[in-house]
């Protein structure tokens, strides 16, 4: 048996305001429970949510984990929440994605009650070519 060899593969992260990350600069996305706690504004969710999408070149696969209807809430401090499901989540990716599929789990009984309804969980490949899309454009 051949020894293994390390991949030469380059891991590298960015820990910042997805706004700001390069469009098409990574090969792959992920983003977990953070668009829907930042912001109680649709549009500036949608905003988020296009950024994150076109951070990722062309092709390259995105997952995203949403809490569903999380309502404002507090752990220590007063955090923003977005109310919506699957339906409210897509719109913010779909611009800049294909083949977005959702998956939704239900809340767990036994965690703490923060009014939340479950989790919405997506996957999507960011468009071969993204069309030029703004607040308010219809997806």
């Amino acid at each position: 048996m051949a020894p293994r060899t390390p991949c030469s593969a380059a891991v590298s992260s960015r820990h910042s305001d997805a706004r700001s990350a390069p469009a098409g600069t990574y090969d792959l996305a992920s983003k977990n429970f953070v668009a829907e706690s930042v912001t109680e504004d649709p549009d500036e969710f949608a905003d988020f949510c296009r950024a994150f999408a076109m951070s990722v070149r062309p092709g390259g696969p995105l997952v995203a984990s949403f809490m569903e209807n999380m309502p404002t809430y507090r752990i220590g401090v007063a955090l923003a929440g977005l109310p919506g499901g699957p339906r409210d989540r897509a719109p913010g990716l779909r611009p800049d994605t294909e083949r977005l599929r959702g998956t939704r789990i239900d809340a767990d009984p036994t965690l703490p009650d923060y009014g939340d309804t479950g989790m919405v969980l997506m996957r999507a490949v960011r468009t071969r070519q993204s069309l030029p899309t703004g607040r308010g454009t219809a997806p």
